[in-house]
């Protein structure tokens, strides 16, 4: 693929994490688009680099980006999550329309009812100064509802990196069952913990491990409780740099999340053949054939899924692989860093 002839910047949160962060350091990453990125960081502590802004200095963050559309040949702003999505928009406006700006959602779906609402009104208004609004998942664009948007709109799902998947080993015996995400609400790691609680307690002799991965504000408080009710058989392994590490060692995946605008870490689990559940409204999982769903406050559901696959492990495995098939066929990095360059183009070919 050429490269195209302008450059993108990329407005999203937290250098290290995100679904932001992992589409811009994607697309970076395979030299397809010349880009910039800047990250905007919720901590001062986390900036140790001239690319990171603390996200409330409105001036600063308007003065960086200034510096990069005027050194640059910027035409095109990608903006990720609400905050990022203000910016790029205020940034429209200073510029009087010389960028084009392309916005992504991320997790509007897990505001409360209130939360949510205003969020989507505000996004309505917000678009009549966006080219294209993308969402990460037809569930992302399901929740936005009813409101209207005065841009285009589009539907591009995210991408994990095929080549850093590890084949998940098939197992004679299930033991451990893992969740990797930021501990912190919508994440139900407290209910978690307290299934596998549960299902030890009935079924000593079946006593599975659980292992999460990733940080976060709640976490003093999951370590203290997971240690209390599960003792030797919890385990937090904190932010983890090499995911593949976690992934070789754990038996099932249990994304279990109140809501899930894509779900990477689920799709890496899929993409690993580790046979994965997901709460329902997931678009990755066909239930019962590349993995399972369940209702996130379905506890004797839960339960009942976990026992069934602890006593057909094969079975279990066999699905695990039909996950990994449609990972691998629908959500690569390559495809996504395609169709948001195709789109790149899309929209500075228009006028």
């Amino acid at each position: 693929m050429s490269h195209p002839s302008f450059v993108v910047l990329h407005i999203t949160a937290h250098k290290g994490f995100g679904g932001g962060t992992q589409i811009a350091n994607t697309i970076l990453q395979s030299g397809e688009v010349a880009q910039r990125v800047l990250y905007l960081e919720k901590e001062r502590s986390r900036i140790d680099s001239a690319n990171q802004v603390f996200y409330k200095d409105v001036f600063q963050v308007i003065s960086n980006c200034k510096h990069l559309l005027s050194n640059y040949d910027v035409i095109v702003l990608h903006s990720h999550g609400r905050i990022a999505g203000f910016y790029s928009r205020l940034l429209r406006l200073v510029f009087l329309g010389r960028v084009k700006v392309v916005h992504t959602f991320h997790g509007i779906g897990s505001f409360n009812p209130v939360k949510r609402y205003l969020s989507c009104v505000i996004e309505s208004i917000l678009s009549l100064l966006t080219k294209t609004v993308t969402f990460n998942s037809e569930s992302e664009k399901r929740a936005f509802g009813v409101f209207p948007l005065f841009c285009g709109s589009k539907v591009v799902a995210n991408g994990v990196m095929t080549d850093k998947l590890v084949q998940h080993q098939r197992r004679t015996s299930i033991t451990e069952i893992g969740f990797a995400a930021t501990m912190a609400f919508p994440k139900m790691h407290r209910e978690l913990i307290e299934l596998v609680a549960l299902f030890n307690s009935r079924y000593p002799e079946r006593a599975l491990t659980l292992v999460f991965c990733g940080d976060g504000a709640q976490r003093q408080f999951l370590d203290a409780l997971g240690a209390d009710l599960l003792g030797e058989n919890y385990l937090s392994l904190g932010q983890v740099n090499d995911m593949r590490a976690f992934f070789t060692r754990i038996d099932i995946y249990f994304h279990l999340s109140l809501y899930e605008s894509f779900g990477l870490a689920l799709a890496e689990a899929m993409g690993c053949g580790i046979p994965s559940i997901g709460v329902k409204g997931t678009d990755l999982i066909q239930s019962g054939e590349n993995g399972w769903l369940v209702g996130a406050d379905d506890i004797e559901g839960q339960v009942k899924l976990i026992l069934q696959l602890l006593e057909s492990p094969d079975k279990a495995a066999l699905i695990g692989l039909e996950g990994r098939k449609t990972v691998l066929a629908k959500y690569s990095s390559q495809q996504m860093t395609n169709n948001y360059i195709r789109l790149y183009r899309e929209i500075t070919q228009s006028d």
